[in-house]
């Protein structure tokens, strides 16, 4: 378990913008009305290697807007070393069936 990004941590926060602003234009939904979790994981990537001196972070999001921000964020920022964002068609294929959900 790990907490919420501090709003003082100015590196997790712009990931959250940045994540926010991108999951906005994919959507076409407001800023304000994008869902505050998929950004959140953008800045706790961040943070959490950054304080955590660790080796690396995963994203696993099956949420292609989600991704793309969480993506563009991790960019932005220069993690693209330490945090991989990976959809579910990453780890297991392509279900072209629809027939497998990520939970």
């Amino acid at each position: 378990m790990i907490d919420a990004p501090s709003p003082t941590d100015g590196d997790a926060v712009e990931a959250s913008d940045i994540a926010t602003r991108t999951i906005a234009n994919e959507t076409g939904k407001p800023e304000h009305e994008v869902e505050k979790t998929d950004a959140i994981l953008a800045g706790l990537a961040i943070q959490y290697v950054r304080d955590r001196s660790t080796a690396g972070v995963v994203v696993l999001t099956n949420d292609k807007p989600a991704r793309k921000g969480i993506e563009n964020a991790v960019v932005a920022q220069g993690y693209t070393d330490v945090v991989s964002v990976y959809g579910l068609t990453d780890i297991i294929g392509d279900d072209s069936g629809d027939s497998t959900r990520l939970i």
